[in-house]
């Protein structure tokens, strides 16, 4: 079997598209791959031998040690390999991020918690997108009567074809009855078609639900 490339464990993490950070027992930043200085802003220069604080807000860090003191007495965590947990970040720039990330204890030769591994994923727009999707559920859930879905139509394949079913879309609106929403899924917010819903009583609510997936359910006013 052919051994391992040199170096091959490092050009993994510099190469891994998460933000893998490894500290000490006490906190201190000892490895910031590129993907880290992606994801939050900070160099390696800026952030080695600094505290976690730099990526952590201010409201959460007496919360965070307390934990993390708790877990380098009794080297157990609760978000292994198998667990993510969903916590708000600090960029470089003061913005706040939504990242996911797992912990990996390393623990010495008698079994001390030595070194934290800490691998974050940047799940700031999806984050975004599904409080969104709930905010609009919840509008929808507001009007008056249940919602009855009679049509979707995902109007991308047309529109990839030089289609466009707005007079298509504006018939089925115009016949949409009380009780009743359509779905309409196109590739940006469409705009022209919630103006010309308005005049005809239905009201329209858009989501962006993925890249180029933007869904609008229409409903007839009240």
């Amino acid at each position: 079997m052919n051994a391992l490339p040199f170096g091959l464990p490092q050009r993994i993490l510099d190469g891994s598209p998460d933000a893998v950070l490894v500290s000490d027992r006490a906190g201190k930043i000892l490895f910031w791959n590129a993907a880290s200085e992606r994801t939050f802003g900070f160099t390696g220069v800026e952030v080695l031998g600094s505290s976690m604080d730099v990526i952590i807000p201010e409201r959460l860090r007496g919360r965070h040690w307390g934990g993390w003191h708790e877990v380098m007495e009794t080297g157990i965590t609760r978000y292994g390999a198998e667990r993510l947990l969903a916590v708000p970040a600090l960029h470089k720039d003061g913005r706040q991020l939504s990242v996911e990330f797992s912990i990996q204890l390393v623990p010495d030769d008698a079994g001390r918690i030595a070194f934290v591994v800490a691998v974050f994923r940047d799940v700031t727009e999806r984050f975004k997108r599904e409080k969104t999707l709930r905010l609009r559920v919840k509008e929808l859930e507001a009007l008056p009567g249940a919602q009855r879905l009679v049509k979707r139509l995902d109007a991308r394949p047309l529109k990839a074809q030089g289609i466009h079913p707005v007079e298509e879309v504006l018939r089925d609106l115009a016949a949409l009855g009380a009780g009743e929403a359509y779905e309409l899924v196109t590739p940006h917010v469409p705009g022209p078609v919630l103006e010309r819903a308005a005049a005809l009583g239905v009201r329209g609510v858009t989501v962006e639900t993925g890249p180029d997936e933007f869904v609008t359910t229409f409903t007839r006013k009240a």
